[in-house]
Order: C-alpha cells, then structure tokens, then sequence
C-alpha cells in the first residue's frame, strides 16, 4: 500500500493530518468526488429519473465489480444509502 499516492489522491488529506474517524464515514479519495460531483450535476441539468436510467447499466455494474472485488456472487451484494438502513 503506497500511503503516500493515497494521501495524493485524498483532498482531505495533508502530509500533516491523520485521520482515523473512520468508521461510519472515511474521506473520499478525489475519483469519488469528482464522480459524485458529475453526477449531481448530471441531475440538476435533467433530473434525477433522467440520469438514473442514463446511468443504469453503469449502477447495475456496481453489483458485478464489488463481488469481483470480495469474491462472491453479484447476488450476495446489498447496496444501502447507510448503515442504519442496511441494520
């Protein structure tokens, strides 16, 4: 694990700042911002409906590469907006 190219792509992070708050919530590394940041902005031009089915394949994906990722099946993932949801 380079730390160094983690705390390059991580805004939130500095050479002088640790940041160990991270169990409900970590800080996001720039790519995720900058997707979320896209996205929303994809909404304000064309709605929320618009952008989903837009972007459906591409959500759908989400399933696919995470159990790639954990290695288990697509239908073993369940996607929750929190933890409290997914409780």
């Amino acid at each position: 694990m380079n730390t160094g190219k983690i705390r390059q792509e991580t805004r939130g992070l500095s050479d002088r700042k640790l940041f160990f708050n991270n169990a409900g919530s970590s800080l996001m590394p720039n790519i995720v911002v900058d997707s979320m940041l896209d996205y929303l902005k994809q909404e304000e031009q064309f709605g929320g409906y618009e952008v989903a089915n837009k972007n459906a394949e591409l959500l759908e994906n989400f399933y696919t590469e995470t159990a790639k990722l954990i290695n288990c099946k697509p239908s073993n993932i369940a996607f929750m907006t929190s933890a409290t949801e997914a409780f």
